[in-house]
């Protein structure tokens, strides 16, 4: 999608639809410019209590006048205070909507009465999302069509634009970056393999300047990797993982490494799912493209004081006559030994591997995994924000910090001592699985046993990584979630947080 910036009114921008927010009692000066345009319309509507202005409402104008924009949308922002995060879910729901339509091209006034702040980046980002179709195996290219180009300003033509455009281009990144995960989400195990997966991301590492290398399975033995390698054994794909390095150029910068879950299909292995869904299981390597998007992100934002460096572990799951059994054991590189109860609590120990190798290989300031970990953790918070377990509060609190920067939501689970009881196996280090009860929690725990004594964060993402409803910001599929908030991520950690 091509994103502008206008310098002149909206106006005079030609365009399919200009969007404009407005609020049930108070009225900007725009929409008063809006109002004069279409010859009084607007007041007379207000005026016979006619304009829905209810959040997320939408009253169009079609302007006799032709040059402009072909049409003229208002959405409501209603009379509750907006934030980010709802500023962000109500352009992406005007922008399906009006695609929905035909519509391809867009202007937006950047004028949201009501919203205390700055609202370029919550626009840019809701318009670029709202605006995602993920087309790849349409037979008809213009079914389901995507937003083609999107221009941001003010239909004040007096209005200040020049010291906006660096929020817009960063926005776009995050966006674009979002984009990418969801692209990797929606793409279907027969294509995306952990082959295609670890091509694809070394191929996005050298386009835009990381450092990356990949080990394929005879590397992950030597490594030692037997965890990761366990889940492997019963596909005929072989496992990929992929290192990618975003180096500041400081000397002693501190060191974020970013871990993500890369199931490309997920068949349950021996303990095998449900056939009801099961289809969806292709987006179990939704903490991969997180921290692939994150990862494209960081490559063009360049953060200054943070060395970033991000595995991505791309593995299937299946049941054949080699796969790892229900009452094996595995050893991870680290030397823990790990007895499977079940073999569909995989992704934790394919993470939990890295983790290990992460710790061992380099000096790691925090470690942060991303994982479509759990069932467990969509039940305690549905669809509506991911669930944290971190061994550090300063970590926790940059990573709510940096959700909000970006509209994703984190809430911190708790890690009690005692909740690491139910992960005790009588004849190995520890088993892969507990009982029935505060499953995101063990899951969790169980990552943070190779961690060390290295600060570490989990985002089980399970519940936020995929919608089977439009809404918000996400279209059907694939919502690339966790990809923003780990691109910014290594701007809000601080060398003074490392010490």
């Amino acid at each position: 999608m091509k994103v502008a910036l206008n310098e002149s009114s909206l106006l005079e921008v030609p365009c399919d639809a200009l969007i404009l927010a407005v609020h049930p009692e108070v009225v900007s000066e725009a929409e008063g410019l809006l109002d004069s345009s279409l010859a009084g319309a607007i007041s007379a509507r207000r005026s016979a209590d006619k304009l829905r202005t209810d959040r997320g409402e939408m009253t169009s104008f079609f302007p006799a006048e032709s040059g402009g924009p072909d049409r003229i949308t208002l959405v409501g922002t209603g009379e509750n205070d907006l934030d980010g995060i709802g500023l962000r879910r109500l352009f992406a729901g005007a922008i399906r909507n009006l695609v929905s339509e035909g519509v391809r091209s867009v202007a937006a006034d950047l004028t949201v009465p009501g919203f205390d702040g700055d609202t370029t980046a919550p626009i840019t980002e809701g318009c670029f999302l709202g605006g995602y179709r993920f087309t790849g195996y349409k037979k008809d290219d213009d079914d389901p069509a995507a937003l083609e180009s999107l221009t941001l300003g003010f239909i004040d033509a007096s209005s200040d634009v020049s010291s906006l455009e660096p929020a817009i281009e960063r926005s776009r990144i995050l966006a674009e970056a979002t984009a990418a995960a969801r692209d990797l989400g929606n793409e279907p195990g027969n294509v995306l393999t952990p082959s295609e997966f670890a091509r694809r991301a070394l191929k996005m590492s050298e386009e835009l300047g990381l450092e990356s290398e990949s080990y394929d399975e005879e590397a992950l033995e030597k490594m030692g990797m037997g965890a990761l390698l366990g889940v492997a054994r019963g596909s005929e794909e072989p496992a990929h993982v992929v290192k990618m390095e975003y180096d500041p150029g400081i000397e002693g910068a501190p060191t974020l490494v970013l871990i993500g879950k890369g199931l490309t299909f997920d068949s349950g292995g021996i303990s095998i799912k449900s056939s009801q869904g099961m289809h969806e299981m292709k987006m179990d390597m939704g903490g991969a493209a997180a921290v692939f998007g994150a990862m494209m992100a960081i490559a063009n934002l360049r953060p200054t004081q943070v060395r970033v460096i991000g595995y991505i572990g791309a593995v299937e799951n299946m049941p054949d006559g080699r796969a790892t059994k229900p009452g094996d054991v595995l050893t991870a590189c680290d030397g823990t030994s790990v007895e499977v109860i079940n073999t569909d609590a995989e992704g934790r120990l394919v993470v939990g591997d890295l983790v290990a190798h992460a710790v061992k290989t380099h000096d790691v300031d925090w470690i942060v995994d991303v994982a479509t970990l759990t069932g467990a953790v969509m039940v305690a918070l549905g669809n509506q924000a991911a669930g944290v377990i971190s061994s550090d509060d300063g970590l926790f609190d940059a990573i709510s910090r940096a959700g909000d920067r970006v509209g994703e939501r984190y809430w911190r689970l708790p890690a009690y001592e005692e909740y690491r009881e139910d992960l005790k196996s009588e004849i190995a280090d520890i088993k892969n699985s507990g009982a029935r009860y505060a499953g995101a929690i063990t899951g969790g725990l169980f990552i943070g046993s190779f961690r060390g004594e290295t600060p570490w964060a989990h985002l089980d993402i399970a519940g936020v990584a995929w919608t089977d409803k439009a809404g918000g910001l996400d279209p059907v599929g694939a919502t690339g979630f966790g990809a923003r908030t780990l691109a910014v991520l290594a701007d809000t950690l601080s060398p003074v947080e490392a010490e």
